[in-house]
């Protein structure tokens, strides 16, 4: 039913707890899982002035090589469960836009990620990702509403 799973992730414990819901799903469907994380580019929130460019470009540099070894540590946990091919992903971009391009581009059936349960003005200053991608997307949409609780213990 579903042959190719997205899970966008953002690095954080409260991202991860979509992980095991993935996995259960890929090894049920034998499904190609696409592992992504996107990296917000320059927001303008700091003049050009205040930075120097070599500078912000290493900085650029040294995030996508997190998000790439990021990405690898987590692609081993689908590998040790048998789940194959697991494709991994950095992508420059806004979020939730850049999460729904990739699904629709790679044919993505299945979009699994979690959410951060941000309410009421947090959820209004922030925007919810997660919201803007079930409104949005024409594939199906497994949310995992993530908990701190779940985060410490996975930490601790």
């Amino acid at each position: 039913m579903y042959n190719k799973i997205l899970v966008p992730l953002d690095g954080s414990n409260l991202a991860e707890q979509a992980l095991p819901h993935a996995i259960e799903l890929a090894q049920k469907f034998s499904a190609e899982v696409h592992l992504i994380q996107v990296i917000v580019q320059y927001s303008g929130a700091i003049t050009p002035y205040e930075l120097d460019y070599k500078m912000t470009e290493t900085f650029r540099e040294a995030t996508i090589r997190e998000a790439h070894e990021y990405l690898r540590r987590i692609e081993g946990q689908f590998l040790t469960k048998g789940i194959k091919p697991v494709v991994t992903k950095v992508i420059e971009g806004m979020v939730a836009e850049s999460v729904l391009e990739y699904a629709v581009h790679h044919g993505i059936q299945l979009i699994v990620m979690g959410t951060h349960g941000r309410s009421g003005i947090g959820r209004w200053v922030f925007g919810s990702v997660a919201e803007k991608v079930l409104r949005a997307s024409e594939c199906p949409v497994f949310l995992i509403r993530a908990t701190q609780e779940a985060a410490s213990e996975k930490q601790g």
